[in-house]
């Protein structure tokens, strides 16, 4: 009988650690994947986030075909809002051109169902940088899954930075943090089970 109740015990106990544990990894997961909106942002702010993605420039990705169906990190800046696709899984369009020289152009599929990070709604005259997958005409690129791949916008007429997906210099503390924090909610929840199971013995004995 003593040892049933321990175990119902001990099962109510884990029940409630590892909702601890989903409810912070949901957490997690949309602070990383989620879109973010960061005030006060500066263009050294998007520098920073193209050294971060080591991306290449417009002119360099655009018109390469040994890039078909690769994955590489590319910025630029908006100069045209093409119409979205509305048909799921859906998408945002827009054209980039290189920010030095404006004279090479690609064509940017966002998916916006994915996670349901929703709309970029981007605008002529933003920074951008990501990491996608450019598609067989070497023109347009598509951008869809994160994993440990990022996404930057930066909106100079509202000094505003938004970020979508791992980025390395805020998320890693917030995945480092959360990751301890559960090692620590297991290897304490364990010892206080195991110290509250031999004081049941004793008491039962």
């Amino acid at each position: 009988m003593v040892t049933t109740m321990v175990r119902q015990k001990k099962l109510i106990v884990l029940l409630i650690v590892l909702a601890i544990i989903g409810i912070t990894n949901y957490y997690l997961a949309i602070n990383i994947l989620i879109p973010s909106r960061i005030s006060r942002a500066t263009l050294n702010d998007f520098n920073k986030a193209v050294s971060v993605a080591k991306a290449s420039s417009v002119k360099v990705i655009s018109g390469d075909y040994s890039l078909s169906w690769k994955m590489v990190a590319v910025y630029g800046k908006v100069i045209k809002v093409l119409s979205r696709d509305l048909v799921p899984p859906r998408h945002e369009r827009f054209i980039i051109t290189d920010i030095d020289t404006g004279e090479s152009n690609l064509t940017v599929i966002y998916n916006v169902d994915y996670l349901s990070r929703g709309w970029l709604n981007v605008q002529i005259g933003d920074y951008i940088v990501f990491i996608g997958e450019v598609l067989p005409n070497a023109e347009e690129i598509h951008k869809v899954a994160e994993g440990f791949d990022f996404l930057v916008l930066y909106r100079p007429t509202e000094s505003l930075l938004i970020e979508v997906g791992f980025y390395p210099p805020r998320d890693t503390i917030w995945v480092v943090g959360i990751f301890l924090f559960d090692i620590l909610l297991i290897l304490a929840t364990i010892l206080i089970l195991k110290k509250k199971f031999i004081s049941t013995i004793y008491t039962a004995l």
